[in-house]
């Protein structure tokens, strides 16, 4: 197993807004987290990650309890904020790229050599030397993942990859998801917009109320997610590929 969450809890000013979450994603999953607003989606992702302390509960990466080790789950653990804005540092795409990286105190080939692998595989070639502000929202939000996937993490987690962007956008931010799934990345995202993922879902997490309520293939939570007034296309979710193709 990947990563494992068990039994977390998030309180915050006497409020509890995670209650006993456990779930566990595994290697290569194309998982997809759900639940309506507040649930305590993005926060959870933020505990994760390493940017927030949860109350209680234990995280394991490939078998290690790193529960107190915000900073090892800092390196192994990439998060693309819903605005990709705030993820560009570099002057320039390929300085944008290279900057986690560097921060790892990698020698410059290796630097060198990932840059370059990681802004073929995200499409970025002809980008590579302008402004990051000069992008699209939808080249903006594949830079941000360029960004992570270059410090070489062990599992990717995005929240709302499709916030603010356009239809030609989302295909080609989804199509760069899909493509890196299928060369074995492993990618774990917060969406209310499930139906644009669920030709490609591995595992469904559904969050009610702090509480993941199930877990599994999509085919195995619908009733679970007509609870959750998730929208379903009236199509077999294999068919759903309309974004890819």
């Amino acid at each position: 197993m990947l990563l494992e969450v068990k039994d977390l809890c998030l309180n915050i000013d006497k409020k509890q807004i995670l209650s006993s979450v456990s779930f566990c994603v595994e290697k290569g999953d194309f998982a997809v987290l759900c639940g309506r607003n507040g649930a305590g989606k993005s926060q959870l992702l933020k505990i994760i990650k390493g940017l927030r302390k949860q109350s209680s509960g234990s995280i394991f990466i490939s078998g290690q309890d790193l529960s107190r080790d915000r900073g090892e789950r800092m390196k192994r653990i990439a998060l693309v904020f819903q605005n990709a804005d705030l993820q560009a540092v570099g002057e320039t795409v390929e300085k944008d790229v290279a900057f986690g990286p560097e921060n790892l105190g990698w020698d410059r080939k290796r630097i060198k050599e990932r840059t370059d692998q990681v802004i073929s595989l995200l499409g970025l070639e002809e980008k590579r030397h302008q402004r990051p502000a000069t992008l699209s929202g939808g080249e903006k939000r594949k830079l941000a993942i360029a960004g992570t996937l270059a410090m070489d993490p062990d599992i990717i987690l995005l929240d709302e990859p499709f916030v603010a962007l356009d239809y030609p956008s989302v295909r080609t931010v989804l199509s760069s998801l899909v493509s890196l799934h299928r060369k074995g990345h492993t990618i774990l995202i917060v969406s209310h917009e499930i139906e644009k993922f669920l030709a490609h879902t591995t595992r469904l997490l559904i969050l009610k109320e702090g509480k993941i309520t199930c877990q599994g293939r999509p085919e195995d939570c619908l009733d679970e997610l007509r609870e959750a007034e998730v929208y379903l296309p009236d199509l077999p979710f294999k068919e759903l590929t309309w974004l890819t193709t």
